[in-house]
């Protein structure tokens, strides 16, 4: 049976207005307020990894270790990677090999010590006591350098214009968004805007493209069954053919002719023309065309991971970017349970469909993206 990375959450935000107070330097953020809704896929994968150097302590207002706050706080490391590409699986990883938290934007979410995600009607411990930020995602001890950064993700839309992931308004908000986290303030979740100079790295991780493509669509067929939503569970069924007609679909949509005329513009229509879901890759694409446009306009330090890399040697990479974070390592790795780390879904696609792909991501990706990034998984279709 395929294997499916959960991913939590679907980080694409929505914009609400901001109050007067708050308007300064965030006309163009337009709030960038609410935190999506964790959809657990199944626990796969992460149910591996071993829990039990992990504390089992139960998260509550009253916990002394919730109330725990480090008036400094180490510095951040963003962790970017595109919605359904095991974003959950490796942190919980790191939390296991070295005993030491990661962080959130997301005030709430929590990763319990088997690395499930849940939501508690409380925020967790800030990583800085004194001023806005991120906050720790599990009750392990604070890591005394850097603490990575699950950040947000903007243009994973579904359904939505190009203009919602390309172009300059899409632009600034991928460039702004990530320092920008939520903290509930009289029971009302808010985001708000924190220190750029606390951020000092970025660790970009890659996944096949094609694989996430497929994970995103078996995302939202979960939550088509959780919604309720019988005709479109029925319509699309999660295996090759129903992800097949829900691409034609796709392809076909409303937004069609837009996209051809956006697509045009950026030079790739006749590329992305023959890709199945294009809409997806350009998305895809284009996230981390502004990752390293982020790194380049933040002058981050950056290490450029694949999932591929882990499952080729979980050891050698763990230690590589545990190194990087400036983290212990205090367990030997774990089984790798993520097979080749590619092509989990191969069978969705044919020869043909490979080779656009992988021609539409040389054809948008930037250098850095394809070098370092997408053209390690996909330049042996071209």
């Amino acid at each position: 049976m395929a294997i499916s990375i959960p991913e939590s959450p679907d980080t694409d935000m929505t914009s609400k207005k901001p109050s007067p107070e708050r308007r300064t330097g965030m006309k163009a953020l337009a709030g960038l307020l609410v935190v999506a809704t964790v959809v657990m896929t199944g626990a796969v994968l992460r149910k591996d990894l071993p829990s039990n150097s992990l504390p089992v302590v139960a998260m509550n207002e009253d916990s002394s270790v919730g109330r725990q706050l480090q008036a400094n706080g180490p510095d951040i490391v963003w962790f970017f990677t595109y919605p359904e590409s095991g974003t959950t699986y490796i942190m919980h990883l790191f939390h296991v090999l070295s005993g030491k938290s990661t962080a959130s934007n997301y005030g709430s979410l929590i990763m319990d010590s088997n690395g499930k995600m849940f939501r508690p009607d409380f925020d967790s411990r800030p990583v800085f006591s004194n001023e806005p930020g991120p906050h720790y995602n599990s009750i392990l001890p604070a890591p005394e350098n850097f603490v990575l950064t699950r950040t947000h993700s903007y243009g994973t839309c579904f359904d939505c214009p190009p203009w919602k992931y390309l172009g300059p308004s899409a632009k600034l908000k991928h460039m702004k968004i990530n320092s920008y986290a939520s903290k509930r303030e009289n029971g009302v979740v808010r985001s708000l805007k924190y220190k750029a100079g606390r951020v000092k790295k970025m660790l970009l991780m890659y996944r096949d493209p094609m694989d996430i493509s497929v994970a995103r669509f078996f995302h939202r067929a979960a939550k088509w069954t959780q919604m309720g939503d019988i005709a479109n569970a029925v319509r699309y069924p999660t295996d090759p053919d129903g992800y097949r007609k829900y691409c034609k679909d796709q392809d076909v949509s409303s937004f069609s002719a837009i996209e051809k005329n956006w697509y045009s513009k950026g030079g790739y229509w006749e590329e992305a023309s023959k890709v199945p879901c294009r809409a997806e890759f350009v998305k895809v694409f284009e996230f981390y065309n502004m990752a390293e446009r982020i790194h380049a306009a933040y002058n981050l330090q950056e290490m450029r991971v694949t999932l591929r890399d882990f499952a080729q040697d979980i050891g050698a990479t763990a230690a590589r970017t545990l190194g990087f974070l400036e983290l212990p390592t205090a367990n030997s790795p774990p089984e790798n349970k993520l097979g080749l780390g590619e092509g989990q879904f191969a069978s969705f696609y044919n020869d043909e469909e490979r080779t656009a792909i992988a021609h539409l991501a040389k054809a948008m990706c930037i250098p850095a993206v394809w070098d370092g990034g997408f053209g390690r998984i996909l330049q042996k279709y071209l």
